[in-house]
């Protein structure tokens, strides 16, 4: 009985680093991700700070926190700022993460906004 509680504690155990482990390997191409997709789904210039990804805060959905968010509008309002935020939060399942540009639509579940302006 022992022998399976220990097992079971470190799969648990292994399953916590990864979780954790995880934004630290993706922290280098989350931005560019992010950008990615703003760029590919938005008809407007989008800028950041930074982006972080948070899985243990919000298990068992995905946090992606977008700081200093300017949105700046294109044609026909070229060059004037739509919005800007303090920052964004996102919440969307973990699976959401692994999809790809070409596939289906993001699910985000929540969106918390801080210090948001729109013009």
């Amino acid at each position: 009985m022992k022998k399976i509680f220990k097992i079971i504690g470190i799969i648990l155990l292994i399953f916590v680093v990864i979780l954790a482990a995880i934004p630290f390997v993706l922290e280098s191409k989350i931005d560019a991700i992010v950008q990615a997709y703003a760029d590919n789904n938005i008809n407007a210039k989008v800028e950041f700070d930074d982006v972080s990804l948070s899985l243990i805060n919000s298990f068992p959905n995905a946090n992606v926190t977008i700081d200093n968010l300017t949105i700046t509008n294109k044609d026909p309002f070229i060059e004037e700022i739509f919005t800007t935020a303090k920052s964004i939060g996102l919440t969307m399942p973990i699976r959401e993460l692994f999809k790809n540009q070409n596939d289906e639509a993001i699910v985000i579940t929540k969106i918390a906004i801080d210090e948001a302006l729109m013009t």
